[in-house]
């Protein structure tokens, strides 16, 4: 047996330099395609309440997260992210519409949203807060002058602020911001609508 595996490494000698290429050429290849695959979209909840950078007002407005404020862990984790539909036409009211998990989907039914204030938290890609917003509560009637998202079955729907009477975007717009948008892009993740 022994003899036989000295037989074939020594016929291989002469291809060895080949078989080095061809390898290093394989695994080139393959850390390029894991880049790519590297984009991930995460929602976190924040550790505490953060106040509005607007102070004047009692009323849900915007407000600054740094990576500080965001819990340990992801609140919806990448893989959990199924798809996002964008309505493209910048001049109406923004739409945004994930599609989650059914473990997602519960968790965020489960977290306590309350009718006064919704429960904030942040979108982050690849370790970049993108925007902040409200899970907001559906029976709530208070207004939220910033981006809230309503749950319904798997989706999460983010809308640009309640009561949105058409107003002008924000240059918050959630749809203009390249590195979501290419993100979901690259994981074939973004339905325009």
């Amino acid at each position: 047996m022994k003899q036989n595996i000295y037989l074939i490494m020594n016929s291989l000698k002469p291809f060895l330099p080949a078989i080095l290429v061809v390898l290093l050429t394989a695994n080139l290849l393959f850390a390029q395609n894991t880049g790519k695959q590297s984009c991930k979209i995460e929602f976190y909840l924040l550790k505490s309440e953060l106040p509005n950078v607007d102070k004047t007002t009692d009323i849900r407005a915007k407000f600054d997260a740094t990576p500080a404020d965001l819990e340990e862990k992801a609140f919806i984790n990448d893989v959990e992210i199924i798809s996002c539909t964008v309505n493209k036409d910048t001049t109406r009211l923004f739409r945004i519409l994930f599609k989650v998990s059914d473990s997602a989907s519960k968790r965020i039914k489960d977290i306590d949203r309350p009718l006064c204030c919704g429960k904030q938290f942040a979108v982050v890609v690849n370790g970049k807060i993108c925007f902040t917003g409200y899970f907001w509560n559906i029976l709530s009637s208070f207004g939220c002058d910033w981006i809230t998202a309503f749950t319904g079955g798997n989706s999460i729907m983010l809308l640009p602020k309640l009561p949105s009477h058409g107003d002008n975007q924000d240059a918050n717009d959630p749809r203009k911001n390249k590195l979501l948008l290419n993100c979901l892009a690259s994981t074939n993740r973004l339905i325009k609508d």
